[in-house]
């Protein structure tokens, strides 16, 4: 259930699963981290793109398809 302010991320395996020059997953973990982080300013996928951006680094070679969708619940006044 979803309460006014709250909202939702969509995602396909394609993001927890890229991998750095290291061979490491971006992963659960990193993505959930980051969740808690986001401050609602900026596009949620555009954040999540940017922090992938900075994990995998330049001249990373995407691996599978990488799709987002967010929800939120806004209250109309």
């Amino acid at each position: 259930m979803l309460s006014p302010g709250c909202s939702l991320l969509f995602y396909s395996d394609g993001l927890v699963e890229a991998h750095n020059s290291q061979r490491e997953m971006f992963g659960f973990e990193r993505l959930s981290r980051l969740y808690g982080r986001y401050d609602n300013g900026a596009s949620p996928i555009q954040f999540f793109l940017d922090e992938l951006a900075t994990f995998t680094g330049e001249g990373w070679e995407q691996e599978d398809d990488i799709t987002m969708v967010t929800l939120k619940w806004e209250q109309v006044p």
